[in-house]
């Protein structure tokens, strides 16, 4: 990564009208955007890109238009993502049905995270956005008419930055969340799943279909695969916590579901010498309260996470990106308000929350195998009915990115 090295004094030795924590897809596009109007932004990363990431590699058409907007279709276009134009469920039964991902021209697009979010980082480094790594936000307060992060290094120093407004995109475990008083944990579950992700080589399924996404779904959970960059395969699996031990771990795990679905393992997946090494998330469920606190938003998987599908989680990241870039440019120009804060709960409420309800309805149905299985056979004999689910879940938001400027007044 090319851009200005930080260090923690100077961190500490101003104030930031904008302070980013989390540099993932959500942090990395909306830093970039608020820097590209004109904001001192700072970004704060507990790692070193690149960095693995639990996740599936999948960019659908919602998520693609929201990069575009907030000025990245320049980036993403430069990245090789490979082309996503169907998705194939396959079940332990033998049923299997095919759904459509085009829609409007659009299809969804395979590319790991690890080139995703390092591309969009050094977009952002590119427009000027102050940078700091491998140090983690432990902690915020309010301050009079600031907010305070507590800072501390990855060799152990401590540090406090302050900002006029705070955009916390620091995923499920959300320190910031969690401070604020706006975590709330989930309740354990018989359906609770372990996520888990790792790429592969180029022939490790060379044997399914083209420009597809192929899901397997089993009785521990599911496994999707997918074509990315430099054709490596990305496989990503939600597995149901309590089957991964009896499995005998979750390469076990995986290898089981995809063997019962006839798909047979590469040998990748049967290393005993532990040179793989699946991401994994264990909490695969989260919500809060409300997305936002006095001169605080949350964005992305730190405003709540309900396990996605193809691509959802991007998504709605990218679609809260969109909204905190124009409310946190309100708050800086006009100074913080519960008007604002009120006016951001709704455009989330709207583009993100009502919009993981079909997502958790199927998940319901994928957590029953009878209920699988019949929903596969219906979808094989009628699959236009899959493609406009599919459709529907990639449907534009009616006006895009909204307006705090004009939902306040």
């Amino acid at each position: 990564m090319t851009g200005p090295t930080l260090t923690l004094q100077d961190i500490t030795a101003r104030v930031w009208p904008v302070v980013v924590v989390g540099a993932g897809v959500a942090g990395t596009a909306l830093s970039a955007a608020l820097a590209r109007r004109g904001l001192d932004v700072l970004l704060i990363e507990r790692s070193r890109h690149p960095r693995p990431k639990t996740c599936g590699g999948c960019l659908n058409a919602r998520a693609q238009n929201s990069l575009g907007r907030l000025g990245m279709r320049r980036t993403l276009e430069g990245l090789a993502a490979q082309p996503l134009k169907r998705l194939r469920m396959v079940h332990t039964s033998g049923m299997d049905a095919t759904v459509s991902l085009e829609h409007d021209a659009q299809h969804t697009l395979g590319i790991s995270r690890q080139s995703l979010d390092s591309g969009l980082l050094q977009a952002a480094l590119d427009e000027g956005v102050s940078y700091i790594d491998q140090t983690r936000a432990v902690s915020t307060r309010l301050l009079g008419e600031h907010r305070l992060i507590a800072l501390r290094s990855e060799d152990g120093h401590n540090a406090t930055a302050t900002a006029q407004m705070v955009i916390a995109c620091d995923g499920l475990g959300s320190a910031m969340a969690r401070c604020a008083g706006l975590a709330e944990e989930a309740r354990p579950s018989a359906n609770d799943k372990v996520g888990a992700s790792l790429l592969m080589s180029a022939n490790a399924f060379a044997h399914l279909p083209e420009e597809t996404i192929t899901m397997a779904c089993g009785t521990l959970g599911y496994v999707g695969l997918a074509r990315v960059e430099g054709g490596l395969w990305s496989l990503a699996a939600a597995l149901r916590t309590r089957a991964i031990s009896d499995a005998g771990g979750i390469l076990a795990a995986i290898r089981q579901t995809l063997a019962s679905c006839g798909i047979p393992a590469p040998l990748e997946l049967w290393d005993r010498e532990n040179t793989i090494n699946p991401v994994t998330c264990p909490r695969m469920r989260r919500s809060v309260t409300r997305p936002s606190a006095e001169r605080l938003l949350l964005v992305g998987d730190a405003s709540g996470y309900v396990e996605p599908l193809t691509g959802e989680g991007m998504a709605w990241a990218l679609a809260s990106a969109e909204e905190a870039v124009e409310h946190a440019q309100a708050a800086v120009a006009n100074g913080w308000s519960e008007r604002l804060a009120l006016s951001y709960d709704q455009a989330w409420q709207d583009r993100v929350k009502n919009r993981q309800a079909p997502i958790q309805a199927i998940r319901r149905v994928l957590d029953s195998q009878p209920l699988t299985a019949a929903a596969l056979a219906s979808l094989k004999l009628a699959p236009g009915l899959g493609s406009a689910v599919a459709r529907s879940l990639v449907r534009e938001d009616q006006n895009g990115a909204a307006s705090p400027e004009t939902q306040i007044a």
